[in-house]
């Protein structure tokens, strides 16, 4: 009975802390229905600035804790500006990821990536309560939140600005239309959102160490909690997030402690799949969709993916560049790469470019296929070419179950479980000992094709570069069918797309279908690529990085999968020595792309193109003798 006394109390101390970051994200939403992916980022940042007033100017620890949170307040705000230009739920999602990654690898400059050790606020000794052992911090933490939700309800419930932010989650147009300052009410909005993760950051640090890494895990319990209670209730948060610590907490102390964490994303499955809206919350309209095309770009039915000229020049390109750096394995290994993650970005761009679904987890489908292979090969004993085969259709058929599963989720609910997917995988691997060996990896084997074996850069290239032609050939011809005409009518409107006969559910399944297999081939290359793979390979590091190669190169293009698997693939050859430099790099451009040139390299490309026509155009016409022009001036006189 002591240990249930125990592990309640366990699970409602750090349960307070998810459901602070919860209110944080939900409060923002209530406001803007926006979600902010980079909050958890944003409250490491503050974190750290908190930690360098403390061990770097020693100040007393509730001056620096004010001076994290006044900077919490205003990074806040600063990101709520930088949103501003964002034209869509899915543009915001995405500039969100892309702030992750820049307030990831700044962190990392300036703090190290080195774990550091967080003061403590107090170092009394732990005491026993009814035999509940409890920490002086334990009791803070519990206390401070209390505090804060009270202070939270009062503002909602009594203060001008809070009963107009409580209207303006209601209606915005009613509440500008009764004089109240949308601007401000948003500024407020975000900077309390700003406090709260800082609040939660400072709590959090004490109980492990401080890295860039420290919200991380607590963005997707707080997704998690806002979830089960219900993204539209500020008690239902609170709610969702105390018993979020508390079930967590019987399933580590009576099941496994392995199996934590992965608890919370099966969790978020169930509520997701069978009440969405969550414990006392609403049914809100889905994030993701648009009655538009401004973020992909128009759709030309007529010329859907690659023309012949661009397949032409790509094929020349791609013969001739082994042979020019036949001497430089280096190169050739990136290039082998950079076709693996050509596939998979095509692949994602099924979901994301043609159906408008995004999808946080690719990594996780990358390491489904590549560990699928391995163990086939290794320890089934199947040639390369099936293990290659079978990859693809074991990672489809878990595209086709996520495929069921976005049958009753989109948008927000659909990227924060594909998020979940992307964060459990690389767990699941770490504890599946017996097969996937967990930290130790697993080795693949050389690949080979009857007698011939492929075990140089040279020879895996072409072997790369066919299944890219390959995938570039059923992209093409998928997308001159019926099947790519449905998809881009239900990116465009599912309702529309039903009233004109669409299936709904078969090509959604299809779309996560597809899109997994290409996933699936990719690890599977991936792997007899690098010779060894393990969990670390694929975080939901690597698919924030996925995701920004299909932005960078631009949605709804298979020429910009392909410039965007380039461009994250090559570019970190010229900062082979600073992570945090490709990660500011990559973030940046993402960031810039997603808000101001939602059509990426492909887009740049178009205009370079259309520039050059127009100038060859007018060169044209200056080289027209006198007469000619004289007589063309004359008839234009004559009209």
């Amino acid at each position: 009975m002591l240990m249930l006394g125990q592990t309640i109390f366990n699970g409602i101390v750090i349960g307070s802390l998810y459901a602070l970051v919860a209110l944080g994200l939900v409060i923002v939403f209530k406001s803007t229905n926006r979600i902010n992916f980079a909050y958890g980022q944003m409250a490491m940042f503050s974190t750290f600035i908190g930690y360098t007033l403390l061990a770097k100017f020693h100040l007393p620890f509730m001056l620096a804790f004010i001076g994290a949170l006044v900077f919490s307040a205003l990074l806040a705000v600063l990101v709520r500006n930088i949103l501003r230009p964002a034209k869509s739920e899915s543009s915001v999602i995405v500039a969100t990821l892309a702030l992750y990654m820049i307030f990831t690898a700044v962190a990392g400059i300036i703090w190290g990536w080195d774990p550091v050790s967080f003061p403590q606020v107090f170092t009394g000794e732990p005491f026993s309560v009814f035999g509940i052992i409890m920490r002086p911090n334990d009791l803070f933490n519990i206390l401070l939140t209390v505090i804060l939700m009270l202070m939270l309800f009062l503002f909602f419930k009594f203060n001008l600005n809070g009963i107009a932010m409580r209207a303006l989650s209601q209606n915005l147009v009613t509440t500008s239309l009764m004089g109240a300052s949308v601007n401000k009410l948003f500024t407020i909005t975000w900077a309390i959102s700003g406090i709260l993760g800082g609040v939660a950051g400072i709590l959090v640090a004490p109980t492990s160490f401080l890295d860039t890494n420290l919200m991380a895990v607590f963005l997707l319990k707080a997704f998690t909690a806002a979830v089960l209670g219900g993204f539209t209730s500020y008690p239902g948060v609170v709610i969702g997030g105390l018993s979020l610590g508390v079930m967590e907490g019987l399933v580590s102390s009576y099941i496994s402690t392995d199996l934590m964490d992965t608890f919370a994303f099966v969790l978020l499955i169930i509520v997701l799949l069978i009440r969405p809206e969550g414990i006392l919350g609403k049914r809100i309209r889905m994030l993701g969709k648009t009655s538009s095309t401004e973020e992909s770009g128009e759709f030309d039915s007529s010329r859907p993916g690659m023309s012949m000229r661009k397949k032409l020049a790509f094929l020349i390109v791609s013969i001739a560049l082994p042979f020019v750096f036949q001497g430089n394995t280096y190169i050739l290994y990136f290039a082998v790469l950079t076709g693996i993650y050509m596939i998979l970005a095509i692949g994602l761009d099924f979901l994301v470019g043609y159906t408008g679904k995004i999808s946080l987890g690719h990594a996780a489908l990358l390491a489904i296929g590549a560990y699928s292979s391995v163990i086939l090969t290794s320890k089934v004993g199947f040639p390369f070419w099936l293990a290659l085969l079978s990859a693809g259709i074991i990672t489809g058929l878990v595209g086709l179950l996520l495929g069921f599963a976005a049958l009753r989720l989109s948008g927000l609910y659909l990227a924060i479980v594909t998020l979940g997917l992307g964060t459990a995988v690389p767990q699941i691997l770490l504890k599946w000992d017996e097969v996937t060996n967990g930290y130790t990896g697993l080795h693949a084997a050389i690949p080979s094709i009857g007698f011939f074996i492929i075990d140089t850069e040279f020879e895996m290239y072409f072997l790369v570069l066919a299944i890219v032609i390959v995938t570039i050939i059923v992209t093409n011809n998928i997308l001159r069918s019926k099947i790519g005409r449905a998809f881009v009518a239900l990116r465009d409107s599912e309702a529309g797309a039903e009233a004109m006969g669409v299936q709904l559910a078969k090509y959604q399944i299809l779309a996560f279908v597809i899109s997994a297999f290409f996933a699936g081939i990719a690890g599977s290359l991936y792997a007899h690529v690098v010779g060894f793979i393990s969990p670390a390979d694929f975080s939901i590091w690597n698919s924030l990085l996925f995701i920004s190669m299909l932005f960078i190169g631009g949605v709804a293009s298979i020429p910009g999968a392909m410039l965007g698997a380039a461009f994250m693939t090559m570019v970190p050859i010229f900062f082979a020595g600073s992570k945090s430099i490709s990660a500011i790099l990559f973030g940046g451009a993402l960031l810039i792309i997603i808000l101001f040139f939602p059509s990426g390299l492909a887009g740049f490309y178009k205009v370079g193109l259309n520039i050059g026509k127009r100038l060859f155009s007018r060169n044209s016409i200056g080289l027209k003798g006198p007469a000619e022009e004289e007589g063309t001036n004359v008839a234009t006189r004559n009209k």
